[in-house]
Parts: structure tokens; sequence; C-alpha cells
């Protein structure tokens, strides 16, 4: 449970995809339900809802290091806090959840209708909608010089 190397209480997702590339990331547990879980993840990791809390203490058991994940930080931080004050030290929080993952290009893994995991197609980001050109009256005024 604890090995004396106290983890920081978060990080943040480009650290964590750092940490993916370079193969030194701790254990990922999704505390998010089914569902969400299915939706869309992070891959490679597991899932663990904070609803069942025996199951979830269970598995940090058997791992040194763990970084919980939840949709935009806020649940993941709460049983993060609540794991420390039960002695467990070695776990983490994702910032911002993966909101924050996406937005630092992180991909998602979704569970099909057949189990099969692949890789979610993210939307591309849209551009800004382009103001709309002036009226021909507020053309007319702007030449007029009249404000």
């Amino acid at each position: 449970m604890e090995s004396g190397i106290k983890a920081p209480e978060s990080i943040r997702a480009f650290e964590l995809i750092r940490q993916l590339r370079n193969g030194t990331a701790p254990a990922i547990l999704d505390v998010r339900e089914a569902a969400a879980f299915h939706a869309g993840h992070i891959p490679g990791s597991v899932h663990a809802p904070d609803s069942q809390t025996t199951a979830l203490v269970k598995k940090l058991q058997t791992i040194e290091r763990a970084i919980l994940v939840c949709d935009q930080g806020k649940v993941s931080a709460m049983v993060r806090r609540t794991l420390g004050f039960c002695g467990f030290h070695q776990v983490s929080y994702l910032e911002g959840g993966l909101k924050a993952w996406v937005a630092a290009g992180g991909d998602l893994m979704e569970i099909t209708r057949s189990g099969a995991e692949r890789t979610l197609e993210l939307p591309e980001a849209e551009e800004a909608p382009k103001p709309a050109p002036p009226s021909p009256w507020r053309r007319m005024v702007a030449a007029l010089g009249v404000r």
C-alpha cells in the first residue's frame, strides 16, 4: 500500500501523455460508471468505478502507483482525497480529467457493442465562425463617418 514515496496529488494531462510515451506511467484507473467508460477512456486504463469501493481498494492493493481519472477531474480528486485518508498515498488524479486529456491531444478508446476496443474518432476542433459582413446600411454609415 505504501512504499515510502508519496505520489503528487495530481498530474497534468501533458505529463501523463509523456509518461505513457516513455513507458513510465503508473496504472490508470477510470472511476466513472460503465457506460461512461465504454463511451471513451484513456488507452490502457482499467475500469474501477468509485461506486464499487471494495473492488477499487482491492485493485489499489495490487499496484504500486495509480492515477485516477474521471470526466473533469472533480470526482477523481474527491476519491483520491478519500483514499489518502485511508492510507493510499501512491494515488494521484488527472487534473481536468478526460476533458483536459483530449485538449492536450490524448487519444480515447471506446468499447463497441460487440466488446471490441477501438480508437474513438474525435471531432476536429471547429474554427471560430467568421463575422458576418457589414450590412449595406452599416457600410453607408461608416462611409459617411457617422458614429
